[in-house]
């Protein structure tokens, strides 16, 4: 409902933002686009498909960027992937948002997330590529990165470096591929989630 995205609202319209990438939505189908837009912006989004509404991503679209969406095949292991591609600052860029619950095995997750770089490397004429999202995969530990490892062998650079939630976890990931110098991303503090915002900005 709009009510629950008011603070992203507000926060948003108090920094200069092109894009907005949400996970763990929670919407359900009977929720439209309309219930949850606001002003200048347009939404893209992929909701859980189960009594469970704690999953989902959403990607919120500056309504001036022309962009569209890439189909992806169908899964049914509540891992919500929502893909887009358009033009930003002259250069050609393609964007998936990923939600992985830790409910989802490590095994079924890899399946998935490789069959959805293997429709971003179908793609041609994209400058830059950005995978992110909340895997659930803790890159402030000592355990084997399963998705992370995934991830580095075709080619992308995860950009992160500081905690993304108050236990101290690195959960929430920017992976490039592509212009990576142009890209920045770092994170920044809120009030409304135990998770904090991680921003990404490209220049020129």
């Amino acid at each position: 409902p709009r009510s629950t995205l008011f603070p992203y609202t507000t926060l948003f319209r108090s920094n200069y933002t092109s894009l907005i990438c949400l996970t763990e939505t929670r919407l359900l189908s009977l929720q439209t686009d309309s219930d949850i837009t606001f002003d200048d912006f347009r939404v893209f989004r992929t909701d859980r498909h189960s009594t469970n509404c704690r999953g989902g991503v959403a990607i919120y679209v500056k309504n001036d960027i022309n962009c569209q969406t890439i189909d992806l095949p169908e899964n049914n292991h509540n891992i919500e992937i929502k893909k887009l591609r358009g033009k930003l600052k002259k250069r050609n860029l393609l964007l998936a948002v990923i939600y992985r619950p830790t409910s989802a095995h490590f095994t079924i997750s890899m399946n998935t997330i490789c069959e959805c770089l293997q429709v971003i490397e179908q793609q041609s004429n994209v400058d830059t590529i950005i995978v992110t999202g909340d895997l659930n995969e803790n890159l402030n530990n000592d355990k084997t990165h399963h998705l992370h490892n995934l991830l580095s062998e075709h080619g992308y650079l995860q950009l992160v470096q500081k905690p993304t939630c108050v236990t101290g976890s690195l959960l929430d990931v920017v992976y490039v591929k592509g212009d990576v110098e142009r890209l920045k991303a770092d994170v920044e503090p809120i009030y409304f989630s135990d998770h904090e915002m991680v921003s990404v900005k490209i220049t020129q």
